[in-house]
């Protein structure tokens, strides 16, 4: 959601607002839950009509995951400057695990 969304409600969104809640950052957040609720719902529904897109559409979900977290990731390391190598370590470890599972799994 962040991807899409801009300045407050991006804030709002990931729960770094500082400010108090308004009544309509609450109904944003209602609909928002709503309509992923409908949206999982269908989806689970319609899964055997789209069996065949589903590792196609896994792919671009964790890449939309990925761009979001790195550049979060990467955003606050800009920021604290001390931490930055702890952190880019603990991140090339994490990819570095995913490799050795998904190579002992082939």
């Amino acid at each position: 959601m962040r991807v899409f969304c801009n300045g407050q409600q991006a804030h709002f969104v990931t729960l770094e607002i500082k400010q108090p809640v308004f009544s309509s950052d609450l109904n944003l957040l209602l609909w928002m839950a709503i309509l992923g609720s409908a949206g999982a719902m269908l989806g689970y529904w319609m899964l055997s009509d789209i069996k065949a897109c589903v590792p196609y559409l896994l792919a671009v979900s964790g890449a939309s995951f990925l761009y979001i977290a790195l550049g979060d990731l990467l955003h606050s390391l800009h920021i604290r400057q001390q931490h930055s190598l702890l952190s880019l370590l603990m991140l090339l470890l994490g990819i570095l695990t995913i490799v050795l599972i998904r190579a002992g799994k082939s």
